[in-house]
């Protein structure tokens, strides 16, 4: 496994340096209104983190920030994330109904953290956009915990080589003429590696 290591430090140069996308001195982004949010789910190659709180009557908001905000140290250039203050964007009407869990009345059920995980394929057979998968996060409240789950359902754009006839094809594909091979005996992508095919989604072909 050894002799493998120097790709892997490659595709961790690729991956890290792409983190001008992000705030300078934050690792998320506040969003402002609720098409934002719609925007952000709906063409993300990520997964994306959404926390949801409210700065008025929610004691237990700060705590929280505190530990999605190391959360996103933890998994930064693998996972968008977003925060949003739901005292500030409610008065949007017409997009209340995609978001009730900003709805004052709920107040309780704040913080929330939710996830989106993006489709494989954007549009699907009948030309209609295939819609990210919604992960609602209801486990412990700790770094540790929400890494772990954010990295199980954090999406892998790449394909599985069995034999030499399908590595054949693989490597005469000429739409994507950027190719990556990871040779592994584990089961299991590496996260980083999911990390790369996100990050470079189309651009190169990952297996």
């Amino acid at each position: 496994m050894h002799k493998f290591l120097p790709i892997l430090a490659v595709l961790a140069f690729l991956l890290f340096s792409t983190q001008a996308l992000f705030d300078t001195s934050r690792n998320w982004v506040e969003i402002e209104n609720f098409r934002q949010i719609q925007e952000v789910i709906s063409t993300s190659d990520h997964l994306v983190s959404l926390f949801f709180y409210n700065t008025y009557d929610c004691s237990k908001c700060q705590q929280s920030e505190m530990t999605i905000d190391r959360f996103s140290d933890d998994l930064v250039g693998l996972v968008k994330f977003y925060h949003i203050d739901c005292d500030k964007i409610w008065d949007e009407v017409d997009m209340q109904e995609r978001f009730p869990i900003c709805n004052p009345r709920n107040i309780k059920e704040l913080p929330q953290l939710v996830f989106y995980s993006p489709p494989a394929v954007r549009m699907n057979e009948n030309g209609n956009p295939n819609q990210p998968k919604e992960h609602v996060y209801t486990g412990e409240v700790s770094v540790k915990a929400i890494s772990k789950y954010a990295k199980e359902i954090l999406p892998s754009f790449r394909d599985i080589i069995k034999n030499q006839n399908e590595l054949t094809n693989f490597l005469n594909y000429k739409e994507i003429p950027n190719k990556v091979i990871l040779f592994t005996d584990r089961e299991e992508t590496p996260t980083l590696f999911r990390g790369l095919t996100a990050q470079y989604k189309d651009k190169l072909h990952v297996t």
